[in-house]
């Protein structure tokens, strides 16, 4: 049930060039688009179309069975076994309605799809010069020069094995052609998924502090100013605590940085098992960081600060005999504040925590 259950959803393992933002909504009308400028392109009065053999040899070359390949290789074997049948079905009552109806074709052009579509996205796991070749040669092969031959004998009495011959000199030489095409094509979207993907990394790199975890100063102030907006649209309250540990210098001078970066390591991790999802920590610079509570006053704030100065205390670092302790200043938002005002307003209420004797709580309003 699993694997039908992905199938429907176009769930795929390989992931290498799909774009991982496709909904199932994105997919159908991109999917929509393909097959209606398919079925157009399909019209025998285009010179897409070309008839390679006379109509004994029951052979017609058209981009249909390439687009449709193309369509179950990128979107998964659900959208390939789709367009493939709906393809078909559209080409056949605009452009071929004097035929007779065969059912059993419109099948092997819905199996075309979702072979191709199986083959790329489950049998294989990453994308290949291989991966390609064989997610397009084998429904091709399998369809083109196989089934369909079969079709037309049984129901149409074409002989079988010229069909066949005649179906795989033509693809003996379009496959070396087309393979590369879909190669370079996938592989152009590949690169683009890659760049797209590198940048989202960064991004996500710029945002959080490499050494202690929690947000940078400069993701720090983007949220700051977002919050401040919000919370005086909404009424809602906002308080802002910064925290400055205390003597912070004299470990780095006496024990080295590396005791300095553990320290700072251990207060990050605190800082972010201390706060809510919706809450932000942040390392403003150097021994100093900031908390932001959202939808919190100063009488709520004033109770995790003072938790966060009683953990402070509890930190053991390896060669560090001496306790942690920090000076911490809390401050509300009011309705006149930016963010400049807002931290000068935090920033006071620290310097006087400092001056008042350090390893204490100070509040400005």
């Amino acid at each position: 049930m699993s694997i039908i259950k992905n199938l429907l959803q176009a769930e795929t393992k390989n992931t290498d060039v799909r774009p991982a933002n496709l909904s199932t909504k994105k997919v159908f009308i991109i999917v929509a688009i393909i097959i209606a400028i398919t079925v157009f392109l399909d019209n025998p009065a285009n010179s897409i179309n070309i008839d390679i053999y006379n109509y004994d040899s029951a052979i017609r070359f058209n981009l249909r069975p390439t687009i449709i390949i193309f369509t179950g290789i990128f979107f998964g074997p659900f959208w390939g076994a789709l367009a493939g049948g709906l393809i078909d079905l559209f080409s056949f009552n605009l452009w071929q309605s004097h035929l007779d109806f065969n059912l059993a074709i419109h099948l092997a052009s819905i199996f075309r799809g979702f072979l191709a579509g199986y083959l790329y996205n489950y049998y294989f796991k990453s994308f290949s010069l291989k991966t390609v070749f064989f997610s397009v040669s084998i429904p091709f092969i399998s369809v083109s020069t196989i089934m369909i031959p079969g079709i037309l004998y049984l129901h149409y009495s074409v002989d079988l094995v010229t069909n066949i011959q005649n179906r795989s000199l033509i693809l003996l030489a379009y496959l070396p052609l087309v393979v590369p095409i879909i190669y370079y094509i996938l592989n152009y979207i590949k690169q683009n998924k890659d760049i797209r993907v590198m940048h989202d990394r960064l991004q996500e790199l710029v945002k959080i502090d490499d050494l202690t975890g929690v947000s940078s100063r400069r993701h720090f102030l983007e949220y700051l100013n977002k919050m401040i907006s919000y919370s005086k649209r909404q009424t809602k309250p906002l308080t802002l605590i910064s925290i400055d540990l205390d003597n912070f210098k004299l470990i780095n001078d006496k024990l080295g940085h590396s005791t300095g970066d553990r320290v700072l390591e251990a207060v990050g991790n605190l800082l972010k098992n201390e706060i809510r999802n919706e809450d932000m920590a942040a390392r403003i610079g150097g021994d100093e960081f900031a908390v932001l509570l959202i939808g919190t006053d100063l009488e709520k704030a004033t109770i995790l600060a003072r938790r966060l100065n009683h953990n402070l205390k509890k930190i053991k670092i390896k060669g560090l005999n001496k306790i942690i302790t920090a000076s911490i200043g809390l401050t509300e938002l009011e309705n006149y504040d930016d963010s400049d005002s807002f931290l000068e307003r935090s920033d006071k209420a620290l310097y006087q925590a400092k001056n008042n004797g350090k390893d204490q709580l100070a509040i400005v309003d």
